[in-house]
C-alpha cells in the first residue's frame, strides 16, 4: 500500500491499518536496509524514491491488483483524515498530499463512491479553513456531486456536502450563489432533522451571514436572532456555535451602525471563545479583529489599534501571514492607523493587503476591491491624486464586473 501514498513523508501509522504493527515494522527495516525507503531519526515517517514508487504500482498493475490495493488505500484514508477542526490542522497538513495521491489514483478507475465523498468533504474543510478556497471548492462540488447522486437531496451527507460548497461560495464573494444554495439546503435540514437540530441552526446562520454581505440586513437579522436564539436553548450560552451566532449579529448591528449594541455583543464574543477556546483560536482572534473594528468605527483609535495589533500577530503566528483572515487583520490595521494620521504605516500595510488580497483571492474578490478602494482614499489624504484616481477607476470596474 506504500506506493499508493505520496512518495515523502509517508506516516507509519497508514502503513499499519493495513497490516500488524510488528510485521510493518520488520518490512520497514528490510526496505531500509536496501536503501528502497529512507527515514529521519526520531521521525515516524519514511520516504519512497519515486521510481520506486512506480515500480510497485506497475508491478501491481500487471498482476491485476492495482484497483484493489488503491481501494484500500482510499478507504484508509477516508477514516484517517480528519475533520477540518483547528485542533486537527497539522494531522491534515500532513496527510494533504497523500489523499491527493490516493484520490488522484481511484478516480482514475471510477466516478467516485461513498468513500471518495468522504475524502472530498473532509479535505474541503480544510482546505476552507486553511484558506485555499479554490480547492476547497472544487473538493466540495465533487463531493456534493458524488452524495447527490448516490443517494438523493434529502440524506444528511449530502446537505453538508451542500451547505459546505455554499459557504466556500461565500469565501469567495460569489455571494448571490452562496445565498441560493444556503435557501436550498435549510428547507433539507429542516425536513430532516427538525428546525431546532443544531445543523439545521448552523444552516440558519450561515444564509443570515451571506444575507449580510448582500447588504439585506432585515432578513439577515431576522435569521441571526433566530439562529441566535436556537443555540443558546439548545446548545448554551458558551458553545462556540453560539458564540459564533454572537458574534455575526454584533456584525450586523455594527453594518447598521448600532455601535453600541455591537461592541457589548463583541465584548460577549471575545470573553465566551477565550474561555471556551483560547486566546489563540482563530474564532477567537476573529472576536479580537472585530471588536477592534467597532472601537474604530466608533473613535477609538488608540485601543483599536492596540487590539488589532493583536489580532494581526494571533494570525500570523496561527494562520499564516497569507492566511484571507490574516489580511483582513492588515487592511483594518492599516484604516486605523489611517484614522489617526499615521500615512506612511498606513500606505505600508494597505500595499501589503492589496498584494496578498490578489495573490489568494485573485483581483476582482469583493475583499481585494474593498483593498483598493481602502488605498485609493488613502492616497487622496495624502493629496496622490493621480494614484488615487488610477485606483478609484480600478475598484468602480471591479465592481460592475460582479
Amino acid at each position: 500500500m506504500m506506493a499508493m501514498w505520496d512518495s515523502q513523508q509517508i506516516p507509519l501509522f497508514l502503513l499499519e491499518r493495513s497490516r500488524p504493527e510488528v510485521e510493518i515494522a520488520m518490512s520497514v527495516a528490510t526496505l531500509l536496509g536496501y536503501s528502497f525507503v529512507t527515514k529521519q531519526e526520531l521521525s515516524e515517517t519514511v520516504s519512497v524514491h519515486p521510481l520506486i514508487r512506480a515500480s510497485v504500482r506497475s508491478w501491481l498493475k500487471s498482476e491485476g491488483r492495482l484497483v484493489t490495493v488503491a481501494s484500500m488505500a482510499l478507504e484508509v484514508m477516508a477514516q484517517e483524515f480528519p475533520t477540518g477542526k483547528h485542533e486537527n490542522r497539522d494531522l491534515c497538513r500532513m496527510l494533504l498530499p497523500h489523499a491527493h495521491a490516493v484520490l488522484q489514483q481511484n478516480m482514475n478507475h471510477s466516478g467516485g463512491n461513498v468513500t471518495h465523498a468522504t475524502l472530498l468533504f473532509r479535505m474541503a474543510c480544510h482546505e476552507w479553513q486553511s484558506g485555499q478556497y479554490v480547492e476547497a471548492h472544487h473538493h466540495s462540488r465533487e463531493a456534493y456531486r458524488i452524495r447527490q447522486r448516490l443517494t438523493g437531496d434529502e440524506r444528511e451527507e449530502t446537505l453538508e456536502s451542500l451547505s459546505l460548497l455554499a459557504v466556500i461560495l461565500e469565501a469567495q464573494g460569489k455571494y448571490r450563489q452562496a445565498e441560493e444554495m444556503h435557501w436550498r439546503a435549510l428547507p433539507g435540514w429542516e425536513k430532516v432533522l427538525g428546525v431546532d437540530h443544531p445543523l439545521t441552526l448552523t444552516s440558519v446562520n450561515n444564509l443570515a451571514s451571506v444575507l449580510r454581505n448582500q447588504g439585506k440586513y432585515e432578513q439577515a437579522e431576522e435569521m441571526n436572532r433566530r439562529a441566535l436564539a436556537g443555540r443558546e436553548k439548545v446548545l448554551g450560552v458558551d458553545h462556540p456555535d453560539t458564540l459564533s451566532s454572537v458574534n455575526d449579529l454584533a456584525w450586523l448591528l455594527q453594518d447598521q451602525g448600532k455601535y453600541k449594541q455591537a461592541e457589548e455583543m463583541h465584548w460577549r464574543a471575545l470573553a465566551g471563545r477565550e474561555k471556551t477556546l483560547g486566546v489563540d483560536h482563530p474564532d477567537t482572534l476573529t472576536s479580537v479583529n472585530n471588536l477592534a473594528s467597532v472601537l474604530e468605527d466608533q473613535g477609538k483609535y488608540e485601543l483599536a489599534e492596540e487590539i488589532h495589533r493583536r489580532a494581526l500577530a494571533g494570525r500570523e503566528k496561527v494562520l499564516g501571514v497569507d492566511h484571507p483572515d490574516t489580511l483582513t487583520s492588515v487592511n483594518d490595521l492599516a484604516c486605523v492607523l489611517q484614522g489617526q494620521g499615521k500615512y506612511k504605516q498606513a500606505e505600508e500595510m494597505h500595499w501589503r493587503a492589496l498584494a496578498g488580497y490578489e495573490k489568494v483571492l485573485g483581483v476582482d474578490h469583493p475583499h481585494t476591491l474593498t483593498s483598493v478602494t481602502n488605498l485609493a482614499w488613502l492616497l487622496r489624504d495624502q493629496d496622490k491624486y493621480e494614484q488615487a484616481e488610477e485606483m478609484h477607476r480600478r475598484a468602480l470596474a471591479g465592481g460592475r464586473r460582479h
